[in-house]
């Protein structure tokens, strides 16, 4: 049977990066795969509790500010705006900016 991480990769819900993560040992639930501005889709290392709050049904709105989040892995320090995906009037997806300190 193959681990969650390689089905959800089948299914497209993660990227091969992610794989590669927790195959080192990173759980899942601490993998956040948003894009950047130029479109490339970043992976990083989060908390888990900060990933939660970032998810929320409710904080699906094109461009709202959904905080900051650190990447535990390299320690820089993205903004997170909610953004669309590729479905009409949907807004599940998010772009993250690197803030430069």
């Amino acid at each position: 049977m193959k681990p969650d991480y390689e089905l959800a990769f089948e299914r497209g819900e993660i990227t091969q990066k992610a794989v590669e993560a927790c195959r080192q040992g990173i759980p899942l639930d601490e993998l956040f795969s948003p894009r950047s501005l130029s479109g490339e889709r970043l992976t990083l290392r989060v908390e888990a509790q900060k990933l939660a709050r970032i998810s929320r049904r409710e904080n699906r709105v094109r461009g709202k500010n959904l905080g900051t989040v650190t990447d535990l892995i390299t320690g820089k320090h993205y903004r997170i705006e909610a953004a669309n995906c590729s479905l009409p009037n949907c807004c599940c997806d998010c772009i993250a900016t690197e803030i430069r300190r």
